[in-house]
């Protein structure tokens, strides 16, 4: 097919639309500076672009006749439904199907299009992820529905940050607050209920292992700047965290009376099992993800926790993380090149399973509680897991490669 005849301002503007939104729809810096230079290529566009966690610098042009164009953006949330739609504009775009001034259109509704999955199903899915968590940690039922209410709780106030800004920038400490305090509360007034589960399953959406796995993901792509910063942040984020939560635990301490430590009363195994089928329709939900998306989700996520058991049992808890990166990562590969979809779509759901966000969690607390020794010893584990998830990536990236950059 021709391909429409191309106006270098009108691509410049679809370029620089389709950079702002891979980036707000939660693609990594070094995946976005491959796509555009994949992109400008085909378009016949020289440039040359450079990508961090808040802002896009993209130059077009010779050096001496160019054009430079920064882009602000605030660091975004992962939207697989909308990276898809994005992939399929930049396909037909650069297939000849789709002129840019078109393309620019449909960049354009595509960020102007609601989320899929409504505040309701959000703050459900929430809840339910959190009961999961609980399950992972070997909670109670007591744990489990403890979990899933301060989980709703903590997500109807995620809720409310959307609608007053000025909410954002303390939401990570107040939510912990919330969810140490509460949890305190519930295991004063509750049997068989420790606290400390509850509150990391509670708020195990909002620790930052994802940041961490894709920020180590970039510094072993030489995105050094990129990479440096987004784990500089997640460790900021572990850090709020841990400060909320020591803050809840210790206003919790003067009010209510002292809790005795449980013994671990889990529940069945079969329990994890139902929690590997709920998880992902809980991750569909949170990373707005089509529903036909689903069971291709489910799938991963079944495949990224068997690798890690494996693993695990066979050799280390950080040679499991390596096999279930390397196993969905394969899986994620083969799937993109069948669907011909975008390998994200089951990729980060696959892997949240995996990313050691509650261990670097636990290392942030053992700091605040003056236990030094304990902390560093959870910090270095965090990075070898991380590290051991990204080198999972990187061999599989290798033996199957994908066919998409997203």
């Amino acid at each position: 097919m021709e391909r429409p005849a191309l106006d270098a301002p009108d691509a410049v503007r679809f370029l620089v639309k389709l950079a702002r939104g891979l980036h707000l729809y939660g693609t990594p810096s070094h995946r976005i500076e491959q796509l555009l230079e994949v992109a400008t290529a085909r378009l016949g566009i020289p440039s040359q672009f450079f990508s961090l966690p808040t802002v896009i610098l993209a130059a077009f042009g010779s050096p001496e006749h160019g054009s430079t164009s920064l882009i602000r953006v605030d660091p975004g949330t992962v939207d697989l439904e909308k990276l898809v739609l994005l992939d399929d504009v930049m396909k037909d775009v650069l297939d000849g199907r789709l002129g840019v001034r078109e393309a620019e259109a449909r960049v354009d509704a595509i960020e102007a299009q609601p989320p899929r999955w409504g505040a309701g199903a959000t703050v459900a899915a929430f809840a339910i992820s959190c009961c999961c968590a609980a399950l992972f940690f070997g909670g109670t039922p007591q744990d489990v529905a403890g979990a899933g209410a301060v989980g709703a709780i903590i997500a109807g106030f995620s809720c409310l940050r959307r609608l007053r800004p000025a909410v954002q920038r303390i939401f990570q400490p107040t939510a912990a607050f919330l969810a140490a305090f509460l949890a305190t509360f519930a295991a004063s007034r509750v049997e068989n209920l420790s606290a400390s589960v509850v509150t990391l399953a509670s708020l195990i959406v909002l620790l930052p292992g994802l940041a961490l796995t894709m920020a180590m993901s970039e510094l072993a792509a030489q995105s050094l700047v990129s990479g440096t910063v987004r784990l500089v942040n997640a460790a900021v984020v572990l850090l709020e965290l841990a400060f909320g939560v020591a803050i809840g635990y210790a206003a919790a301490a003067r009010l209510f009376a002292p809790v005795i430590g449980v013994a671990p009363a889990p529940l069945p195994d079969w329990t994890i099992g139902l929690a590997l089928l709920v998880a992902p329709c809980t991750y569909t939900v949170l990373f707005r993800a089509m529903p036909r998306d689903l069971f291709p989700i489910l799938c991963a996520g079944a495949i990224g926790f068997a690798g890690e058991r494996f693993g695990s049992v066979a050799i280390s808890p950080e040679i499991g993380a390596f096999f279930g990166a390397f196993a969905v990562a394969i899986a994620s590969n083969l799937h993109a090149r069948w669907r011909d979809r975008p390998v994200a779509v089951t990729l980060v759901p696959g892997i949240l399973l995996l990313v050691p966000g509650s261990v670097g969690f636990r290392g942030a607390l053992f700091v605040l509680e003056h236990d030094v020794v304990s902390g560093i010893e959870a910090a270095f584990r965090m990075l070898i897991v991380a590290a051991a998830i990204v080198a999972g990536l990187l061999f599989a990236n290798v033996m199957v490669p994908a066919r998409h950059t997203l």
